[in-house]
Protein backbone atom coordinates (compact mmCIF):
# COMPACT_ATOMS: atom_id res chain seq x y z
CA UNK A 1 0.00 0.00 0.00
CA UNK A 2 1.67 3.30 -1.08
CA UNK A 3 -0.31 5.29 1.92
CA UNK A 4 -0.56 5.77 5.55
CA UNK A 5 -1.77 8.08 8.02
CA UNK A 6 1.45 8.71 10.54
CA UNK A 7 2.38 12.27 12.73
CA UNK A 8 2.52 14.63 9.79
CA UNK A 9 -0.73 13.16 8.19
CA UNK A 10 -1.86 11.52 5.07
CA UNK A 11 1.52 9.64 3.98
CA UNK A 12 1.31 9.48 -0.03
CA UNK A 13 -1.11 9.48 -2.47
CA UNK A 14 -2.93 6.36 -4.36
CA UNK A 15 -2.47 6.35 -7.91
CA UNK A 16 -5.39 5.87 -9.97
CA UNK A 17 -4.51 2.45 -10.23
CA UNK A 18 -4.64 1.45 -6.62
CA UNK A 19 -7.73 2.98 -6.09
CA UNK A 20 -8.91 0.69 -8.72
CA UNK A 21 -7.23 -2.31 -7.23
CA UNK A 22 -8.76 -1.51 -3.66
CA UNK A 23 -12.38 -0.41 -5.12
CA UNK A 24 -12.05 -4.17 -6.48
CA UNK A 25 -11.46 -4.87 -2.94
CA UNK A 26 -13.72 -3.82 -1.41
CA UNK A 27 -16.66 -5.41 -3.85
CA UNK A 28 -15.51 -8.37 -3.36
CA UNK A 29 -15.48 -8.76 0.43
CA UNK A 30 -18.50 -6.15 1.27
CA UNK A 31 -15.21 -4.41 3.10
CA UNK A 32 -12.08 -2.75 2.63
CA UNK A 33 -8.72 -3.62 3.96
CA UNK A 34 -5.78 -1.42 5.21
CA UNK A 35 -2.55 -3.01 6.16
CA UNK A 36 -0.28 -1.14 8.15
CA UNK A 37 -2.64 2.07 7.82
CA UNK A 38 -1.33 3.69 11.37
CA UNK A 39 2.73 4.25 10.18
CA UNK A 40 4.64 2.83 12.95
CA UNK A 41 5.92 6.10 14.68
CA UNK A 42 2.23 7.06 15.02
CA UNK A 43 1.87 3.42 16.65
CA UNK A 44 4.33 3.95 18.89
CA UNK A 45 3.09 7.32 20.31
CA UNK A 46 -0.22 5.27 21.22
CA UNK A 47 1.62 2.70 22.83
CA UNK A 48 3.46 5.32 25.16
CA UNK A 49 0.37 7.09 25.61
CA UNK A 50 -2.70 4.50 26.18
CA UNK A 51 -2.64 3.49 29.42
CA UNK A 52 -4.95 0.67 31.58
CA UNK A 53 -6.24 3.61 34.00
CA UNK A 54 -7.48 5.94 31.74
CA UNK A 55 -10.23 3.25 30.47
CA UNK A 56 -13.65 3.45 32.24
CA UNK A 57 -17.06 1.18 31.51
CA UNK A 58 -20.77 2.38 30.90
CA UNK A 59 -23.11 -0.25 29.52
CA UNK A 60 -24.31 -0.48 26.19
CA UNK A 61 -27.24 -3.18 25.01
CA UNK A 62 -29.53 -4.70 27.42
CA UNK A 63 -26.74 -6.73 29.30
CA UNK A 64 -23.23 -5.79 27.99
CA UNK A 65 -20.42 -3.43 28.95
CA UNK A 66 -18.13 -1.37 27.18
CA UNK A 67 -14.46 -0.46 28.08
CA UNK A 68 -13.73 2.49 26.15
CA UNK A 69 -10.71 5.30 26.36
CA UNK A 70 -11.55 8.51 28.51
CA UNK A 71 -8.44 10.72 27.59
CA UNK A 72 -8.83 12.86 24.98
CA UNK A 73 -5.65 13.17 24.59
CA UNK A 74 -4.79 10.64 22.51
CA UNK A 75 -8.65 10.49 20.69
CA UNK A 76 -8.24 14.01 19.92
CA UNK A 77 -4.82 13.53 18.17
CA UNK A 78 -5.94 10.75 16.29
CA UNK A 79 -9.15 12.66 14.97
CA UNK A 80 -7.09 15.93 14.15
CA UNK A 81 -5.26 13.64 11.65
CA UNK A 82 -7.92 11.04 10.26
CA UNK A 83 -10.13 14.01 9.85
CA UNK A 84 -7.85 15.06 6.58
CA UNK A 85 -10.16 15.44 3.25
CA UNK A 86 -7.42 14.03 1.17
CA UNK A 87 -8.53 10.56 3.52
CA UNK A 88 -12.18 11.54 3.02
CA UNK A 89 -11.49 11.33 -0.71
CA UNK A 90 -10.22 8.02 -0.46
CA UNK A 91 -13.19 6.79 1.52
CA UNK A 92 -15.54 8.65 -1.40
CA UNK A 93 -14.01 7.10 -4.05
CA UNK A 94 -13.04 3.70 -3.29
CA UNK A 95 -16.48 2.69 -1.25
CA UNK A 96 -18.74 5.11 -3.09
CA UNK A 97 -20.12 6.85 -0.77
CA UNK A 98 -21.92 10.22 -0.75
CA UNK A 99 -19.66 13.31 0.61
CA UNK A 100 -17.81 12.84 3.74
CA UNK A 101 -17.27 15.73 5.94
CA UNK A 102 -16.10 14.23 9.29
CA UNK A 103 -15.31 10.95 11.43
CA UNK A 104 -16.39 10.48 14.76
CA UNK A 105 -14.43 7.98 16.80
CA UNK A 106 -14.02 6.22 20.32
CA UNK A 107 -11.38 4.08 21.69
CA UNK A 108 -12.38 0.26 23.17
CA UNK A 109 -11.12 -2.78 24.25
CA UNK A 110 -12.73 -5.94 24.53
CA UNK A 111 -11.05 -8.06 27.69
CA UNK A 112 -11.36 -11.71 27.63
CA UNK A 113 -14.75 -13.22 29.85
CA UNK A 114 -15.22 -9.77 30.42
CA UNK A 115 -19.31 -9.01 29.59
CA UNK A 116 -19.02 -6.88 26.23
CA UNK A 117 -22.02 -5.94 24.63
CA UNK A 118 -21.76 -8.36 21.42
CA UNK A 119 -24.67 -8.96 19.39
CA UNK A 120 -25.55 -8.43 15.71
CA UNK A 121 -26.53 -4.41 15.05
CA UNK A 122 -26.65 -1.78 12.32
CA UNK A 123 -24.97 1.81 12.91
CA UNK A 124 -27.45 3.38 10.42
CA UNK A 125 -28.13 6.66 12.58
CA UNK A 126 -28.31 9.76 10.44
CA UNK A 127 -25.85 10.33 8.19
CA UNK A 128 -23.68 7.57 8.80
CA UNK A 129 -21.73 6.32 5.59
CA UNK A 130 -19.22 4.14 6.90
CA UNK A 131 -17.83 2.64 9.73
CA UNK A 132 -13.35 1.87 10.03
CA UNK A 133 -11.91 0.22 12.65
CA UNK A 134 -8.01 0.22 12.96
CA UNK A 135 -6.57 -2.07 15.27
CA UNK A 136 -4.52 -0.76 17.98
CA UNK A 137 -4.18 -4.06 20.45
CA UNK A 138 -0.86 -4.27 21.92
CA UNK A 139 -0.35 -8.13 21.33
CA UNK A 140 -1.93 -11.11 19.73
CA UNK A 141 -5.44 -12.07 20.65
CA UNK A 142 -7.94 -14.62 20.14
CA UNK A 143 -11.59 -14.40 18.90
CA UNK A 144 -12.45 -10.62 18.35
CA UNK A 145 -13.62 -11.53 14.79
CA UNK A 146 -15.60 -9.04 12.75
CA UNK A 147 -18.72 -10.57 11.06
CA UNK A 148 -20.93 -8.75 8.08
CA UNK A 149 -23.73 -10.78 7.09
CA UNK A 150 -27.03 -9.39 4.82
CA UNK A 151 -29.65 -8.47 7.34
CA UNK A 152 -32.66 -10.33 5.61
CA UNK A 153 -31.30 -13.71 4.20
CA UNK A 154 -28.48 -14.24 7.19
CA UNK A 155 -26.40 -14.54 4.54
CA UNK A 156 -22.50 -14.05 5.94
CA UNK A 157 -20.60 -11.71 3.71
CA UNK A 158 -17.29 -11.58 5.39
CA UNK A 159 -15.66 -12.79 8.27
CA UNK A 160 -11.79 -11.88 10.18
CA UNK A 161 -10.09 -11.13 12.79
CA UNK A 162 -8.11 -7.47 12.30
CA UNK A 163 -4.86 -8.33 14.06
CA UNK A 164 -2.27 -6.34 12.10
CA UNK A 165 -0.56 -3.65 13.88
CA UNK A 166 -2.54 -0.42 12.94
CA UNK A 167 -4.57 -2.54 10.12
CA UNK A 168 -7.92 -1.00 9.14
CA UNK A 169 -10.73 -2.24 8.16
CA UNK A 170 -13.31 -0.13 6.55
CA UNK A 171 -17.31 -1.45 5.55
CA UNK A 172 -20.36 0.27 4.59
CA UNK A 173 -23.24 1.25 6.54
CA UNK A 174 -26.77 -0.04 5.18
CA UNK A 175 -29.88 -1.19 6.56
CA UNK A 176 -29.23 -4.35 4.58
CA UNK A 177 -26.20 -5.29 6.45
CA UNK A 178 -25.83 -6.20 10.21
CA UNK A 179 -22.26 -6.54 12.00
CA UNK A 180 -20.97 -8.15 15.34
CA UNK A 181 -17.77 -8.52 17.05
CA UNK A 182 -17.02 -12.06 18.67
CA UNK A 183 -15.81 -12.39 22.58
CA UNK A 184 -11.94 -12.29 22.68
CA UNK A 185 -10.01 -15.95 23.72
CA UNK A 186 -7.39 -16.85 25.76
CA UNK A 187 -5.07 -13.83 27.36
CA UNK A 188 -4.87 -10.90 24.62
CA UNK A 189 -7.15 -7.96 24.68
CA UNK A 190 -8.45 -6.40 21.50
CA UNK A 191 -8.03 -2.84 21.54
CA UNK A 192 -9.65 -0.48 18.24
CA UNK A 193 -10.00 3.12 17.57
CA UNK A 194 -13.37 3.06 15.28
CA UNK A 195 -15.93 4.96 14.47
CA UNK A 196 -18.01 6.39 11.42
CA UNK A 197 -17.34 8.44 8.29
CA UNK A 198 -20.54 11.14 8.24
CA UNK A 199 -21.76 13.18 5.42
CA UNK A 200 -22.29 16.01 8.34
CA UNK A 201 -21.95 18.11 10.56
CA UNK A 202 -18.12 19.58 8.94
CA UNK A 203 -15.33 18.41 11.18
CA UNK A 204 -13.83 22.08 9.83
CA UNK A 205 -16.69 23.67 11.48
CA UNK A 206 -15.40 22.04 15.20
CA UNK A 207 -12.24 22.87 15.61
CA UNK A 208 -10.58 24.74 18.40
CA UNK A 209 -8.00 27.34 17.31
CA UNK A 210 -5.48 28.79 18.91
CA UNK A 211 -3.94 32.22 18.48
CA UNK A 212 -1.38 32.21 15.77
CA UNK A 213 2.19 32.00 17.29
CA UNK A 214 4.21 34.19 14.75
CA UNK A 215 2.30 36.94 16.77
CA UNK A 216 2.69 35.70 20.03
CA UNK A 217 5.52 34.63 22.22
CA UNK A 218 6.22 31.92 24.72
CA UNK A 219 5.84 31.83 28.60
CA UNK A 220 9.48 30.30 28.91
CA UNK A 221 12.27 31.83 31.33
CA UNK A 222 14.90 30.97 29.09
CA UNK A 223 14.34 32.44 25.22
CA UNK A 224 15.61 30.16 22.93
CA UNK A 225 18.95 31.19 20.95
CA UNK A 226 20.40 30.47 17.26
CA UNK A 227 22.61 28.02 18.11
CA UNK A 228 19.37 26.01 20.16
CA UNK A 229 17.89 23.14 18.52
CA UNK A 230 14.52 22.02 18.33
CA UNK A 231 12.31 19.57 17.31
CA UNK A 232 8.27 18.89 16.96
CA UNK A 233 7.22 17.75 20.41
CA UNK A 234 5.85 13.70 20.83
CA UNK A 235 2.38 15.21 21.10
CA UNK A 236 2.46 17.14 18.08
CA UNK A 237 1.01 16.52 14.88
CA UNK A 238 0.20 18.33 11.71
CA UNK A 239 -1.04 18.17 7.97
CA UNK A 240 -1.39 19.95 5.20
CA UNK A 241 -4.62 21.80 4.15
CA UNK A 242 -4.30 23.22 1.02
CA UNK A 243 -1.55 26.26 1.26
CA UNK A 244 -2.24 26.31 4.86
CA UNK A 245 -0.83 23.73 7.56
CA UNK A 246 -2.35 22.93 10.27
CA UNK A 247 -0.61 21.91 13.80
CA UNK A 248 -2.79 19.85 16.75
CA UNK A 249 -1.12 20.26 19.61
CA UNK A 250 -2.34 17.45 22.03
CA UNK A 251 -1.52 18.46 25.45
CA UNK A 252 -3.80 21.50 24.94
CA UNK A 253 -6.48 19.86 22.07
CA UNK A 254 -6.53 23.08 20.16
CA UNK A 255 -5.43 23.70 15.88
CA UNK A 256 -2.42 26.14 14.95
CA UNK A 257 -2.66 27.43 11.86
CA UNK A 258 0.38 28.57 9.45
CA UNK A 259 0.52 29.84 5.81
CA UNK A 260 2.74 28.84 2.52
CA UNK A 261 5.79 30.29 4.28
CA UNK A 262 4.53 29.60 7.86
CA UNK A 263 4.54 26.02 6.76
CA UNK A 264 7.68 25.65 5.00
CA UNK A 265 9.27 26.99 8.56
CA UNK A 266 7.68 24.13 10.66
CA UNK A 267 9.01 21.41 8.18
CA UNK A 268 12.53 22.64 9.35
CA UNK A 269 12.16 22.95 12.94
CA UNK A 270 9.98 19.88 13.61
CA UNK A 271 12.92 18.00 11.72
CA UNK A 272 15.52 18.31 14.21
CA UNK A 273 17.80 21.38 12.97
CA UNK A 274 19.29 24.09 15.14
CA UNK A 275 17.84 27.33 14.16
CA UNK A 276 20.91 28.67 12.58
CA UNK A 277 20.77 25.95 9.82
CA UNK A 278 16.55 27.13 9.16
CA UNK A 279 18.02 30.48 8.84
CA UNK A 280 20.17 29.30 6.74
CA UNK A 281 17.92 27.26 4.63
CA UNK A 282 15.62 30.03 4.22
CA UNK A 283 17.75 32.27 3.23
CA UNK A 284 18.82 30.14 0.40
CA UNK A 285 14.86 30.08 -0.58
CA UNK A 286 13.33 33.33 0.12
CA UNK A 287 14.62 36.92 -0.70
CA UNK A 288 14.67 38.26 2.94
CA UNK A 289 17.51 40.44 4.96
CA UNK A 290 19.29 37.79 7.37
CA UNK A 291 18.56 39.81 9.86
CA UNK A 292 14.88 39.69 9.49
CA UNK A 293 15.14 36.14 8.75
CA UNK A 294 16.86 35.28 12.39
CA UNK A 295 14.12 37.18 14.30
CA UNK A 296 11.37 36.05 12.63
CA UNK A 297 12.59 32.23 13.29
CA UNK A 298 13.21 32.86 17.12
CA UNK A 299 9.35 34.57 17.63
CA UNK A 300 7.65 31.77 15.64
CA UNK A 301 9.93 28.77 17.10
CA UNK A 302 9.88 30.71 20.77
CA UNK A 303 5.52 30.82 19.93
CA UNK A 304 5.37 26.93 19.14
CA UNK A 305 7.16 26.19 22.07
CA UNK A 306 4.99 27.64 23.98
CA UNK A 307 2.34 26.08 22.87
CA UNK A 308 3.61 22.85 23.34
CA UNK A 309 4.34 21.93 19.08
CA UNK A 310 7.90 22.28 19.66
CA UNK A 311 11.10 21.09 22.46
CA UNK A 312 14.63 21.85 22.52
CA UNK A 313 16.67 18.37 21.93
Amino acid sequence: MTFRLGLSGLEGVPSAAELARLRAGYLRRHCLRLPGFFAPPLLAFLRREIREKDFRERPRGKTGLESYLASQRVLGLLDFLVNDPALFRVVEGVLGCPRVRIFRSKIYRMVPGHPHHKDWHQDTRPWHQVAMSVNLSPGRFGGGVLQIRDRRSGRMLYEGANTGPGDAVLFPVAPHLEHQVTDVAGRGIRMAYAGWFLERPAFSAMLRRSPSPVRQGGAFRSALRLSDRVKASASAAWRRSGKTTLLFGADRGVITELDGVGGRLWSLLAAGSSLRGVCEALAREYDAPASRLERDVLRVAQGLRGAGLLVKG
